[in-house]
């Protein structure tokens, strides 16, 4: 079932990421899907067809401020900027069937030192939960190295996580959802490294593992979560305190207008944090949610058919 959802995420992807790869250069590579890839390192941007991934779903790369490929990964391989496997970059516990497989966040003030947190899968009952793995890319003559790997963070979670950088501006907080509860953790990445001691907050929904899929995603301002659950064809919002990492609900919305078994996957604010965008996996449609009246009617507006 969840090849169905692959249009659509990368649909989603490229309309509203484009602000983040423009703004920050460590974005500007992009490999995803099968073999495919982008670089916005010329305008307009060009394909990548050198790329080692072949993955459904989760997958993450990054380069690095002038916009240089370092790696990228799907949760299970790292890949360096040659398109060749890590020395010790394989048997990371992600899943290329998550959500969100891998996300890769940098040492707080080190450019050499890179985390991998990754999220293991529906189908492999989430027994791997969150776990993170380290980058360090001073080995193997500068094209990097996986120094330790599947570091424990939190068992079971969902394919869903995200970050928010710290009020102060330079630490990271990584938020990720319990299985079987209704817990948000956020774990506190500095320049001393991760944190494995979370800060716990209960908040919207229970998330059983029929829950569990659908993207959780961050606004631009550090302020707001929204957090999709596929099945139930539910969003939720949620504030988001980027001081101490609590979370907590503002509004929940069952997405009325999705009908006739569609469900809600992909979720990405909008640069300005105006509108939410949100995609269903069946019948391949947008929808825009208008944040500046959802406290108040919390209603969805269908946005655009990318396809029939």
């Amino acid at each position: 079932m969840k090849n169905l959802r692959v249009s659509f995420l990368f649909i989603t992807f490229l309309t509203i990421a484009l602000s983040h790869a423009n703004a920050q250069k460590q974005a500007y590579n992009w490999y995803f899907g099968d073999h495919a890839g982008l670089s916005f390192t010329t305008s307009p941007p060009h394909a990548l067809t050198n790329g080692a991934l072949v993955t459904n779903e989760g997958c993450a790369t990054v380069s690095d401020t002038a916009g240089n490929l370092l790696f990228y990964t799907d949760g299970t391989h790292v890949y360096n900027k040659l398109n060749d496997s890590m020395p010790n970059g394989y048997g990371l516990d992600g899943n290329s069937s998550s959500t969100e497989s891998a996300m890769i966040i940098p040492k707080p003030g080190n450019s050499e030192i890179y985390y991998i947190f990754t999220l293991d899968c529906f189908e492999d009952s989430f027994a791997n939960g969150l776990e993170y793995s380290t980058v360090d890319m001073t080995k193997d003559g500068g094209l990097g190295d996986v120094v330790s790997k599947n570091v424990p963070l939190l068992k079971p979670a969902t394919e869903k996580m995200t970050a928010i950088l710290h009020n102060i501006g330079k630490d990271i907080w990584v938020i990720a959802h319990g299985i079987g509860s209704d817990s948000f953790f956020s774990f506190l990445v500095t320049n001393s490294g991760v944190n494995t001691i979370s800060i716990a907050s209960k908040a919207g929904s229970v998330i059983d593992t029929t829950d569990a899929i659908g993207y959780l995603r961050a606004s631009h301002d550090g302020k707001k979560l929204a957090e999709a659950i596929d099945y139930i064809q539910k969003i939720q919002i949620f504030n988001f305190d980027n001081l101490n990492g609590k979370v907590s609900e503002i509004l929940s919305v069952l997405v009325d207008s999705l009908a006739q078994g569609d469900g809600v996957y992909g979720l990405e604010f909008s640069p300005d944090d105006t509108k939410l965008y949100a995609g269903d996996f069946f019948s391949h449609k947008l929808y825009q949610f208008n944040m500046d009246s959802a406290i108040d009617s919390a209603h969805f507006f269908f946005f655009q058919n990318y396809y029939k």
